[in-house]
């Protein structure tokens, strides 16, 4: 068991893998004639070479961390490029043309966007709210011009009616 223990004890600390160390320490324990000096060494290199693979286990999971917030900040920051440049564009049509339409699907992609500029946002929200401002007013404007019109229509029946009513009583 002294030997193998030994021959364990130097292939671990070579090849930096407790698994056969393990098992020498195990067998050796139940021996009677193993050195208490050699398995002090032997469980010290076992618990050397485990905090090896553990501290390069949680070094390991740490680069894989820092891998996936870098990609994550890397999709964070195209959608904000994307987003910004199509919010931009849309402003520019729907102050040309009046239309709010394109300006709310971009509104809502950007505010999903992490880190759009807030002074881009605001300017979008007040054009947009200008645009439905001045399409309310006309709607507005169009349904009095409309109840105006069926009000004249009406005055102007009931005045044929009574210049009628009012011949056939004169005649």
């Amino acid at each position: 068991a002294t030997a193998e223990l030994e021959a364990a004890c130097t292939q671990a600390a070579a090849s930096r893998d407790a698994t056969s160390l393990s098992r020498s320490l195990k067998r050796a324990r139940r021996a009677v004639d193993v050195s208490e000096e050699l398995l002090g060494r032997g469980e010290a290199l076992k618990a050397e070479i485990e905090a090896e693979i553990k501290a390069a286990r949680e070094a390991a999971e740490e680069a894989e961390r820092e891998r996936k917030r870098a990609e994550r900040e890397e999709r964070e920051r195209v959608e904000r490029d994307a987003a910004t440049a199509e919010l931009e564009a849309a402003c520019t049509q729907a102050a040309a043309s009046r239309d709010a339409t394109s300006l709310s699907r971009s509104l809502k992609r950007a505010r999903r966007a992490v880190d759009v500029s807030e002074e881009l946002l605001g300017r979008g929200e007040a054009l947009k709210a200008e645009i439905e401002a001045e399409i309310k007013a006309a709607r507005e404007a169009a349904e009095e011009a409309e109840r105006e019109r069926k009000r004249a229509e009406r005055e102007e029946r009931e005045r044929v009616e009574r210049d009628a009513a009012t011949a056939e009583l004169e005649a």
